[in-house]
């Protein structure tokens, strides 16, 4: 399958494609999907063994929240970058067919197309997989807790100590999926934390300051009865907020 085909094939089905040049690599990068089982083998031997642990994992936080990276072929559909994720989508394929059609119609999953042969280039084709690699590596912390949030949402979440076996742990998803360090994942989620630490502390000053006001306001002796039932019920209000 050569590149025209390829580009006519994903602007025909997916009307959000999107070709643009990649100015690191001088190449043209084409934005779209392909259907999963067009997607070939490298061209050149890989350059890491497949592990099937780490691709048991990301199959199971792909099932919950779908595929974020784009796997990277070239312009005849061998595979440049996204072996794990290709592998994970495999497995979904074969052992899960709700997840499948959930998350990819018509089989078709996101790729990023490069206009070269990866076969004639072998060395582009390393420096592409070097590069998609570190661009997953490149989330922001806002984006890693947003995946966090969607993840926790299918059920996901750390554990004190040692999590049960079997279990779906939080961190460990975020680090298969974003390609970051345990530590920096850690310390991503912890920053939300701190931040949500720091706004609730700042909102119970605010009620407190606020309810002593109003307490303050109603000792005024030219007050009405009525006036006194309104404070009141504003205080009450505040109370109920909790921090």
């Amino acid at each position: 399958m050569n590149l025209d085909n390829l580009i006519a094939q994903t602007k025909r089905e997916t009307p959000k494609s999107i070709t643009r040049t990649n100015q690191s690599l001088e190449l043209e990068e084409i934005r779209g999907s392909l259907p999963f089982d067009d997607i070939k083998d490298r061209a050149n031997p890989d350059s890491r063994p497949i592990d099937y642990g780490h691709v048991a994992e990301l199959a199971d936080s792909i099932m919950a929240i779908g595929l974020i990276s784009p796997i990277a072929v070239d312009k005849n559909g061998c595979l440049l970058a996204g072996s794990h994720r290709r592998a994970a989508l495999a497995m979904i394929k074969s052992s899960n067919t709700k997840a499948w059609s959930q998350h990819f119609p018509n089989s078709r999953v996101d790729v990023k197309v490069f206009d070269f042969d990866s076969a004639i280039e072998p060395s582009r084709a390393l420096d592409i997989e070097v590069e998609e690699n570190q661009q997953r590596k490149d989330y922001t912390p806002k984006e890693v807790r947003g995946l966090a949030e969607r993840l926790q949402k299918a059920g996901y979440k750390d554990y004190p100590g040692r999590p049960p076996k079997g279990v779906k742990t939080l961190t460990k998803a975020l680090t298969e999926l974003t390609g970051k360090s345990t530590r920096t994942v850690k310390g991503h989620l912890a920053e939300e934390t701190n931040a949500k630490r720091i706004a609730a502390t700042q909102l119970e000053t605010l009620v407190k300051r606020a309810i002593k006001a109003a307490e303050k306001v109603g000792e005024h002796s030219d007050f009405s009865e009525k006036d006194r039932k309104h404070l009141k019920s504003a205080i009450a209000e505040f109370e109920k907020i909790s921090f």
